[in-house]
Order: structure tokens, then C-alpha cells, then sequence
């Protein structure tokens, strides 16, 4: 596997994940990042690079590439991964074993910088929980403990209208527990689709609907869960909830530029009042976060049709094929204007305003078994590489 280029320039980042009112003038310092993928390379005892991955060397190895130039991974010993959560320099993911990954899933966190992994403790029977393999789990640095992360999970993790406890293990306690919400809002029937952590809050995600929020650092009569539904229209609530893979194709929920930005595809809209009238093309839209005066609301920055994309000379340069839409993969943290597409193997950034292709490359998540179900929203995403791997300002060099 090849380190990560040492080209990289590490600037100061912007205090994570502040959300600034709409007037206000907002600085914002872009630092590098990658499109990990979160299904792990997973090294077999013969391997040639196993040795590396042993006891007094290191647990994890990192194939770190600009987005510009490949693909990232992280690379494990032989048991089965997926990524779920990144945060800072800490890396959540979860270890599957046969049975037991199925009805008790094995958690494991991540140290980045020192490329080792720490086991969580399974979750004690006496807590009456259970945690099941949905994105519905996620990893916030503790502002009360430097250097110490919470992971937390919303209880029920099913399909429900109304959420009760919030399951969480400490880093400072090595313990997990559970915490009733003071107050939790009536959603809609809920599907996991990722769990974000931004501006010192979680972000539960289903982008058929909205958001659900938290700060699970709060005092327990303070533990409020609040609902954020999505743009006006844009919301699908009828009918049975659609598979994750297939709404991660065509809808995501990440932060960029110090924002939480909702992006759709759109295609088979009717034009008219009736189910025979014709159809909208297909278009892409892009919608940003605000809030002021405590509430939230969206909104919409730009929509661009795939025939002004597919036209443009840039597409067909890339060797792309006219008329086929494409499924969603990410967005640049540092640039909302640039959006990444899966079209098959290939991954491609375009100008959402210019509506042009701005590179392309080749790019498998799942790189051992070339599964394209996997290439979706749902299994990349862009992590903001950590000051920690970083030194004198440049990229480590030696990164296996």
C-alpha cells in the first residue's frame, strides 16, 4: 500500500463544527482530506503485509491518497470491518464474527496517530439493550476530557416514531450506560442512514425525512432529542422505508465549509397534477443548514440538471456515459460548490454550478470483492485528516 503523499499541507482548521447565523461573516480554513471508504482492506495471514500488523507494531495500517489522485483505506488483519463513524484522529468501526457479529456486533475504536485499536467492552445484558449492524451509532471527542470520546446510540436502534435512551460508552469510564431522554420529539418512521458529529452535537440522519439531534454531553434533565425535517418537499413519508443502499445513491447529509449541507437527486418527477403528466429531468440539488436564534432552517443554494452536466464538453472528455444518471458519493468539506458521483467503478467531481467535470479516477469501496452495491453514499466518505498526522506542517512521511 502506498503512504500518504507527502504533499499534503496541513492548515489551521476552523473550531469544528461551529454553525454561524446567516449575516455573519464566516473565515473558514480549509485542510486536507480523503474519501475513505468504509469497507476496510482486510489482510489474510499470508500476506505479505500482515507482518507489519502484528503485536508491538501497529493494528491498523493507513493507504491515504488526495481525492484527486486514489482512493483511501484503512487496511486490518484478517476478521471482517466496517467503518462508522470518523472523528478527529479516531476511527470507530465494527468487527463482524460469524453469529456473533450478528446479534452482538464487536466495536472497536481507532487511534489514527499511533495506528493501534482498542477493543471495546460489550455491552453489560443487565442494561436491557440491544445493539444491532444499522448506521445508527456514533463517535464525538468530549469537550469536558481532552483526548476522550463518547460513542453513542440511539435506543430503540429500529424503525420507530419515538426514541427513549441513549446508550453510550465513555473512554474516561470504559463503561457503558444508559440514559433516558428528558424529551424526545414524535418523527416519522425512522431508517439509520449515518450518524454525524457536528458542532458539539450527534446528528442522527434519515434522509428520507430529517435529522435527529442531541448534545450527550448534557446534564440528564437536559438530555433532549430534537427532530430537523428536511427541505420543504423533499421529505418521503408514504409507504414502506426504502433500502439505505438505495437512498444513499440519491441523498446524503454532510458538513462543508463548517456547514451540514442535504444534497438530492432527483429524477421521475411529474410535471403536472397527474401521474401522467410528463417528467422533470433529472436534476441535482443542494441545500444548506442555518441556524439563528436557535431554530434551524434549509436553504436552497443551487440546482443543476444532468443534461447541462452531460453536456458539457468536460463529461465526454472524461469518457463518462451520456443520459445514465449517476449515484451520489460525497462532498468536498471545504468547497459545497463540488460534488462527487459513483458512474460504476469511476468516482468524478463536478462544479455543481459550473456543471462541469472536474477529474475523474478510478475508485472500488469494496476493493477485494469489486461489489458495486457498495458505490453510494453510504460507504465513503470525506474525512478531514487530523493535525495529529501532521508534522512540521506536512503530511508524515513513512505512513505504511
Amino acid at each position: 500500500m502506498s503512504a500518504m503523499s507527502s504533499s499534503f499541507i496541513a492548515r489551521e482548521s476552523s473550531r469544528a463544527g461551529e454553525q454561524p447565523q446567516r449575516d455573519e461573516v464566516v473565515v473558514f480554513h480549509p485542510r486536507p482530506w480523503v474519501a475513505l471508504s468504509f469497507i476496510p482492506v482486510v489482510l489474510g495471514a499470508n500476506d505479505k503485509r500482515a507482518w507489519m500488523l502484528a503485536p508491538g507494531a501497529c493494528d491498523i495500517l493507513l493507504d491515504l491518497q488526495p481525492p484527486q489522485v486514489g482512493a483511501s483505506y484503512l487496511v486490518l488483519p484478517e476478521r471482517p470491518f466496517m467503518v462508522m463513524s470518523a472523528c478527529s484522529d479516531r476511527l470507530l468501526f465494527m468487527g463482524v464474527t460469524g453469529a456473533e457479529g450478528v446479534s452482538n456486533p464487536v466495536f472497536f475504536l481507532g487511534d489514527a496517530r499511533a495506528r493501534t485499536v482498542v477493543r471495546l467492552p460489550a455491552v453489560p445484558a443487565h442494561l436491557g439493550v440491544r445493539v444491532i449492524r444499522r448506521h445508527s451509532i456514533g463517535l464525538i471527542a468530549d469537550p469536558r476530557h481532552g483526548g476522550h470520546y463518547m460513542v453513542a446510540q440511539l435506543q430503540p436502534p429500529t424503525l420507530t416514531t419515538l426514541h427513549k435512551t441513549l446508550l453510550c460508552y465513555s473512554t474516561v469510564t470504559d463503561q457503558w450506560t444508559t440514559r433516558p431522554l428528558a424529551s424526545a420529539e414524535e418523527h416519522y418512521r425512522w431508517g439509520a442512514h449515518g450518524v454525524l458529529a457536528h458542532g458539539g452535537l450527534l446528528w442522527w440522519i434519515d434522509v428520507s425525512c430529517g435529522m435527529l439531534i442531541c448534545d450527550p454531553f448534557a446534564a440528564d434533565d437536559n438530555l433532549h432529542l430534537r427532530f430537523i425535517p428536511l427541505p420543504v418537499g423533499c421529505m418521503v413519508i408514504r409507504g414502506p422505508v426504502r433500502r439505505p443502499e438505495f437512498m444513499a445513491k440519491q441523498r446524503f447529509i454532510r458538513p462543508s465549509q463548517g456547514k451540514l449541507r442535504y444534497v438530492e437527486i432527483r429524477t421521475g418527477v411529474p410535471i403536472g397534477p397527474n401521474s401522467q403528466s410528463l417528467e422533470a429531468p433529472p436534476e441535482v440539488r443542494m441545500f444548506t443548514l442555518v441556524s439563528q436564534e436557535g431554530q434551524h432552517y434549509w436553504v436552497h443554494e443551487y440546482t443543476a440538471t444532468f443534461a447541462d452536466i452531460w453536456s458539457h464538453h468536460s463529461y465526454a472528455d472524461a469518457g463518462l456515459p451520456w443520459g445514465v444518471v449517476p449515484s451520489l458519493a460525497l462532498i468536498d468539506p471545504n468547497n459545497p460548490n463540488t460534488l462527487y458521483f459513483f458512474q460504476g467503478t469511476t468516482l468524478f467531481a463536478v462544479d455543481g454550478k459550473a456543471r462541469k467535470v472536474l477529474f475523474h479516477l478510478q475508485y472500488l469501496v469494496d476493493s477485494a470483492n469489486a461489489d458495486l452495491n457498495f458505490q453510494n453514499s453510504g460507504f465513503v466518505s470525506a474525512w478531514e485528516l487530523p493535525q495529529a498526522l501532521f508534522v512540521n506542517r506536512h503530511a508524515r512521511a513513512g505512513l505504511p
